[in-house]
């Protein structure tokens, strides 16, 4: 039954209008009503009132950290503090609705039953302190209407409704929820800090009127023009529409608030904004050029919105610059599933600072709060679906205005949400995000402009050296942040964002009181990819297709994702376009993952560095497939993987360097070059580099070796290594490094690393192969391997490999005496053979050779090691603590050094039930920890290491130590010009 139908009923009104059925029968029904019917029906409010509060009940079954939060949202608005309850359908400035015939005035705290229902049907300028809706509140459609409430709470049973999708807000109707300011939140009230802003547990409805939210631009907007040339003519798009026409420089703001003053067709005339939100009288046109490489051209986007939900007070600030003042919107638990937005701007909304450490509020064991906590509550965000639990029907929003939030904007926690059609602008941390990675849904046709960021990396917040603070993502100025691969992304429009447009971070991580979140495989777009009932978030593959990104610092970004896959699935990113960006594509920590058909354009100009590099990736990432993407206008084009299988299948390449293929991590890497590329010429006569008298050469293909593996493994070197051109126009061909020519020397006296073997100083391929079965990438390049001067390394016939060895025995050995040497020999076709070398082995330390026959002469490496590590612990570790830091987790941190792989990085952590049974007493009364642990080298050597921690009252709180000072938030012009109270009808 929908809420029309409801109301219908209980007033026995006629089926056409129920916003007619309450404004003309109230007055009636309340004119024939007598006395003794009076007091049965405030007896029959009570009634309902206490029977509801069954639905406002925590759900035993779910976590405590859910049921705390059920809990303190409904003691704010709890019947004990109710000053008006309403008694009576009718409208809210009809007396006869409430309770002693008093309209809500002044800081009342209201209820709405369940039962009844209350009409929003004029502006109301009186602020609210709370209003609880168990039953309905609705506003009208046809009318100006607002509502002033400090904190407004929707019941599991509640029904919130402003507009509809069968009935809208009218065109030319506007309709308000302004979440006041009443001064400084009392935190004796609120500890937790969840009042100032709309909070749902019930079903909430909200329709404005339908609109295009944003447009592609036909041609640039050029410089002193007044007029903006579609791709398309807008829908609904009016007079007086404020619009951002977003800066497409990677390095600066000149984004441009524009007010719509004429429409014609696909064809918009503007004039600029000034500081005070109205037309700029001076405004002479564009400040700027709005136009993009390639052809391309930028996008704009439409925040007005005749309906809206916004703060009051979006300028105050605290002494650290965070204004607390704001209000936020919480679709929470049950209340996430029942909701449908739908054109609705979201102004000025969200506390949570992004740009500092999140410092949320901690209670004691009576629930009050901890004084000198709390300036930075994790959760407060613009538009907050808060773990409503992805499995059941989706949440729809579309069309959604976010403009200027200091954290995030549409934030889906643990919850099934359909984002279209929505945009946000001013977004400091990430304007489209998912919380913990096992949400699903999407965002369909959404657009970002400017996300200014903290200034800090992606994962600078997930806990460090001393006191982890509380894990903090999203803060670094992103358009689309997904922590997992069940939200998918369609048709995505982002500019301005100071770092990745759009980033996949599925590194999964422990949330207070709930745990780890693990992925349904239900949900999973292929459930036959993973056995069982969950997967970790991690390993859930993702889906982009279609994205423009331009005027970020860089396009897409991947970083922990797939790594411990056990399926075949893989994330596909397709139909990309990335311009003016610093870096094209960021891949660390990559598994499993496709880039097909999309477009990365970079931008040479006379002088090059070390940047414009179009791809970015660490050693970890592996089995990367691209497959006919276009690159262009880049120094340094495709930065290959070291490890896994990897593909180029055809694809366009115009850049100094188009390929690049260093050294091998991983004794199976394989690189294919297939179908047919195109390699297009690059003038590289203007080229310079800032600082250095270098020429640059142009290469299609690039292969570089490198002779200082990670970590002095210098067994890899010798790993197997295939790159494979199997292009239309060499055929069936591979490549090799200039490193495997028969007369090149790896390791030459003058620059040979100290670790390297005597043995192989000075010596060539060929008489390393000759004396060990040795070779940079295990073959010796062939003699009649050809050179192509646009392809840095010698091309030859595939070769036939021998099986590869891997070591049975330890690699790594403090016995230096009795070594036992196992290997097993690997075929190609998955078979297996495992030998052991007859007699004792000695050590010495440093590398070992142990050279045998096993189909061809070969030889492996092993370490001896009796020479323990040094550790040095991190410069900014602290040496004393506060007590109250003692219930978070503590990490120590530093460098362990060690003659076998030179130096590595080290953390230890401890839980704050750890540190509790370390805490140690002196006898004046004194306390410290002191931490014992030992640290170890890959031969197994031991060194011991203490750490002595004083515990003092007298040492800041890490809190306090980490919060910063930021600079003053200015009030943007869109901001200024989309707040306020409208016009009475």
């Amino acid at each position: 039954m929908t809420i029309g139908a409801r109301i219908l009923d209980f007033a026995g009104a006629e089926a056409d209008s129920p916003t007619r059925s309450i404004q003309g029968n109230t007055a009636q029904l309340y004119q024939e009503t007598t006395m003794i019917k009076i007091r049965l029906l405030y007896a029959l409010v009570f009634l309902a009132t206490a029977l509801n509060l069954v639905g406002q009940h925590p759900h035993e079954h779910d976590p405590a950290a859910i049921q705390s939060e059920h809990a303190a949202i409904f003691a704010l608005v709890s019947d004990d503090q109710a000053t008006h309850i309403a008694i009576s359908n009718g409208s809210w400035n009809q007396p006869s609705t409430w309770s002693g015939n008093n309209i809500p005035n002044e800081g009342s705290r209201v209820v709405i039953p369940h039962g009844f229902n209350v009409l929003i049907d004029q502006v109301n300028t009186t602020v609210h302190k709370t209003i609880r809706i168990d039953g309905s509140l609705i506003f009208s459609t046809s009318v100006n209407t607002a509502l002033l409430v400090d904190t407004l709470v929707v019941s599991p049973m509640g029904y919130l409704e402003i507009g509809s999708v069968a009935n809208p807000v009218a065109n030319g109707v506007q309709a308000k929820i302004i979440i006041a300011d009443t001064g400084d939140i009392d935190t004796h009230w609120d500890p937790t800090e969840l009042s100032r802003g709309l909070i749902s547990h019930g079903e909430v409805v909200i329709h404005g009127e339908v609109k295009t939210t944003h447009a592609d631009l036909a041609q640039p907007a050029k410089k002193r023009e007044k007029q903006l040339v579609l791709s398309e003519t807008p829908v609904n798009w009016s007079l007086g529409d404020i619009l951002i026409l977003p800066g497409t420089h990677v390095n600066r703001d000149f984004d441009e608030t524009l007010i719509i003053t004429e429409l014609n067709g696909n064809v918009v005339s503007v004039v600029g904004m000034g500081d005070d939100g109205n037309p700029d009288p001076k405004w002479r046109g564009f400040n700027n050029r709005h136009g993009l490489s390639g052809g391309l051209n930028p996008f704009v986007i439409n925040l007005s919105r005749n309906v809206a939900i916004e703060s009051q007070n979006v300028s105050h600030a605290d002494e650290w610059d965070i204004n607390r003042r704001r209000g936020h919107v919480m679709f929470m638990h049950s209340g996430a599933g029942k909701t449908d937005t739908r054109f609705v701007g979201a102004y000025g909304l969200g506390r949570t600072d992004k740009r500092t450490p999140l410092e949320s509020p901690e209670l004691d064991e009576h629930g009050h709060r901890i004084p000198g906590r709390g300036i930075n509550a994790i959760g407060r965000y613009a538009w907050h679906f808060h773990r409503g639990g992805p499995v059941g029907d989706a949440v729809i929003v579309q069309g959604l205005a976010i403009v200027d939030s200091p954290g995030l904007g549409l934030v889906n926690h643990s919850s099934n949400v359909e984002v279209s059609d929505s945009v946000a602008y001013n977004v400091v941390g990430s304007a489209f995000f998912t919380e913990m990675g096992d949400e699903v849904g999407f965002f369909k046709r959404v657009a970002s402009i400017r996300n200014p960021g903290s200034g800090e990396g992606v994962g600078s917040r997930k806990g460090g050296t001393g006191v982890q603070q509380e894990v903090d993502f999203g803060h670094s100025g992103h358009g689309i942040w997904l922590q997992g691969g069940g939200v998918t992304v369609h048709d995505a429009r982002i500019a301005g964002a100071a770092n990745s447009g759009i980033i996949f971070f599925t590194q999964p991580f422990e949330e207070p009181g709930i745990g780890v979140p693990r992925f349904d495989t239900s949900l999973l777009r292929d459930p036959t990819l993973a056995s069982g009932d969950t997967l970790s978030i991690q390993n859930v593959p993702g889906l982009l297709e279609g994205a423009v990104v331009f005027g970020s610092s860089a396009g897409i970004e991947t970083k922990f994702h797939l790594l411990g896959a056990k399926h075949s699935g893989r994330t596909v990113i397709s139909d990309v376009v990335t311009v003016n960006t610093r870096t094209a594509i960021k891949m660390n920590y990559t598994n499993q993952l496709t880039v097909q058909d999309s477009t990365f354009i970079g931008r040479l100009n006379g002088f090059l560095g070390g940047g414009l590099r179009a791809m970015q990736r660490n050693d970890v990432t592996r089995n990367i497939i691209f497959d006919d993407i276009s690159l262009r206008g880049w120094h340094k084009g495709l930065n290959m993987p070291v490890n896994g299988k990897n593909q180029v299948i055809d694809g366009e390449f115009q850049n100094v360097k188009d390929i690049i293929v260093s050294t091998t991590n991983d004794d199976t890497r394989l690189i294919e070059i297939t179908g047919n590329p195109i390699f297009s010429d690059v003038d590289i006569s203007q080229l310079k580099h800032p600082k250095k008298d270098i020429q640059f050469d142009r290469h299609r293909i690039y292969l570089v070796t490198k002779f200082n593996p990670k970590h002095r493994v210098i067994y890899k070197l010798f790993y197997r290594d295939i790159i494979r051109l199997g292009t239309i126009e060499y055929g069936e061909k591979q490549l090799f490094y200039h490193a495997q020519a028969n007369d090149f020397v790896p390791f030459p006296s003058d620059s040979a690393a100290d670790y390297v073997p005597l043995e192989f100083i000075d010596k060539t391929n060929g008489e390393l192969w000759a004396e060990y079965g040795l070779s940079i990438g295990d073959a010796v390049a062939p003699a009649t391997a050809i050179v192509d001067p646009n392809i840095h390394a010698l091309i030859g016939d595939p070769i036939s490999y021998r099986p590869r060895l891997k070591l049975r025995s330890p690699g790594y050995s403090n016995q230096l005496s009795n070594y036992k040497l196992r290997y097993v020999v690997l075929h190609d076709d998955g078979s297996k053979v495992h030998r052991k070398v007859p007699g004792i082995q000695q050590l010495i330390e440093g590398w070992n050779m142990f050279t045998f026959d096993e189909e061809g002469l070969r030889t492996v490496f092993v370490f001896g090691d009796i020479t323990p590590p040094t550790f040095v612990a991190s410069e900014n570790l602290p040496l004393a603590i506060h007590p109250s830091d003692l219930k978070r987790k503590f990490t120590i941190s530093g460098m362990i050094f060690d003659n076998s792989f030179g130096s590595k990085k080290f953390k230890k952590r401890y839980k704050p039930q750890d540190l509790a049974n370390m805490i140690q007493t002196r006898p004046e009364g004194t306390q410290f920890i002191l931490f014992e642990f030992k640290v170890r080298d890959f031969a197994k050597n031991i060194t011991p290491v203490s750490y002595l921690l004083e515990i003092s009252e007298s040492e800041l709180p890490d809190h306090v130590k980490k919060r910063k000072r930021n600079n003053r938030r200015e009030t943007v012009r869109a901001l200024i010009a989309l707040l306020g109270l409208p016009e009475e009808s």
